[in-house]
């Protein structure tokens, strides 16, 4: 069997949930086999080896923008998947549901993953969240197999869109605490700081959560751990505090780096668009 996975990032590449269920998904799939194709866009990746850990690589030029580098590269990746001999063509992302009347025309055989609610986040207003609800819908017209990853999301298109789902639920790579010296490289101590794991996008309240800790007096520091791969206004603003308590750590690649910085932090704050959550690490 031949799998082609369109409208991530790419692989191997670190930035959101997508990037991270393609790494796992595929790696797991060569194990068993299973030919992997995983469309990269172009421009993020330095070098462009045409195969890394068993997974093939095809590298795809698209418009670096934060609206439309996504769906241009998803567009050109579905057109050169339906010419490969791939027999099945899975996309992330319920923004690419139109470009399943591509594969319907070729009658390749295709599965989605939807993830979720897009037209609610907050960076969607006007006409993309009413573009995320319209792809969603067409999602569940074009494409043979529409996969959520929750029994919540798949009641939602079940009602919303009278269409079942397939639940797959996220699994976990659980690490233990082994190499706290690494957190050294950030002169950082265990029990010193908050930490913060995420996009620095609307939705994950990193503002608020800087500006709220700009006023305390707390004698700890907030380590923020992640970015975004364009230049964005929202991100500069927060960038720009003069606390000096406050570090940008950018993104984290090394998983034992991240697993000891959560480890060793004092509280781990989670800020997402459906409210915070902290937790003692």
């Amino acid at each position: 069997m031949k799998i082609a996975i369109i409208g991530s990032r790419g692989y191997p590449y670190v930035y959101s949930g997508y990037e991270t269920f393609v790494k796992e998904l595929s790696e797991r799939l060569v194990k068993k086999n299973i030919s992997v194709v995983v469309y990269c866009h172009k421009n993020l990746f330095k070098e462009r080896p045409k195969k890394v850990n068993g997974v093939n690589l095809v590298y795809i030029p698209t418009i670096e923008r934060k609206s439309l580098s996504q769906l241009v590269h998803s567009f050109q990746s579905m057109l050169h998947a339906v010419f490969s001999d791939a027999d099945i063509i899975l996309a992330v992302n319920s923004a690419n549901g139109p470009l399943g009347l591509i594969s319907k025309i070729f009658r390749k055989k295709t599965a989605i993953n939807v993830d979720g609610l897009e037209w609610l986040r907050p960076k969607w207003k006007g006409f993309g969240a009413k573009y995320f609800y319209w792809a969603s819908k067409l999602s569940t017209k074009l494409y043979n197999e529409i996969i959520n990853d929750s029994e919540a999301m798949a009641d939602f298109y079940k009602k919303e869109f009278n269409k079942d789902s397939t639940v797959i639920a996220y699994g976990a790579n659980i690490r233990f605490s082994q190499k706290p010296e690494l957190i050294n490289k950030w002169n950082l101590e265990k029990n010193s700081y908050y930490l913060i794991v995420g996009r620095l996008i609307p939705d994950n309240n990193a503002d608020v959560i800087v500006r709220e800790f700009e006023k305390s007096k707390s004698n700890k520091k907030l380590v923020i751990v992640g970015d975004v791969p364009y230049k964005d206004a929202y991100v500069e603003k927060i960038k720009s505090t003069k606390d000096k308590r406050i570090i940008f750590i950018g993104y984290v690649t090394d998983q034992d780096e991240l697993a000891e910085l959560y480890h060793n932090c004092y509280i781990y704050i989670h800020g997402h668009e459906f409210g915070g959550q902290t937790q003692q690490c």
